[in-house]
């Protein structure tokens, strides 16, 4: 089997970014490329009482500014971690994490997704049921998954 696509989601946290040395290794070794993926959550719903006082696509402009800030960062953390030789696409995705997660990997024919085992939650996500667990269970490929330093 090759992993010439490995697919590296991250939130951009310590925890998420152990993947990065584990993903360029094989990378390399398989002669293949690293796409990075970031996933913009939606919001929790919350009673529309609560949005009364803010002004209409208050929202929508959160989303927005949330992407530029995303950007950037994927930029920084695209050139501070990931070799250019091994360099794939970069992507910033809405939508709930571990489905999302998973639906990129089937449309972006991924061979190898490379997960930390934990991300910025942290201990939350141990008690709640992780990210990670939902993509081991629903992935349409392999998933290795690395521990979070």
């Amino acid at each position: 089997m090759a992993f010439s696509r490995i697919l590296l989601p991250t939130d951009f946290s310590e925890f998420s970014l152990a993947a990065c040395s584990p993903a360029i290794e094989l990378a390399r070794a398989f002669d293949g490329r690293i796409d990075l993926l970031f996933v913009l959550e939606d919001l929790p719903p919350v009673p529309i009482a609560t949005f009364e006082h803010l002004p209409f696509g208050t929202t929508e402009r959160f989303y927005e500014e949330s992407r530029g800030r995303a950007a950037e960062t994927m930029e920084e953390t695209v050139l501070a971690r990931i070799p250019e030789a091994v360099r794939g696409e970069s992507h910033i995705l809405r939508g709930p994490a571990a489905h999302t997660i998973v639906q990129a990997a089937r449309d972006f024919g991924t061979d190898l997704i490379v997960v930390s085992t934990h991300g910025r939650s942290g201990l939350k996500n141990a008690l709640l049921g992780s990210v990670t667990e939902r993509i081991v269970r629903t992935a349409p490929c392999p998933v290795l998954t690395v521990r979070g330093e």
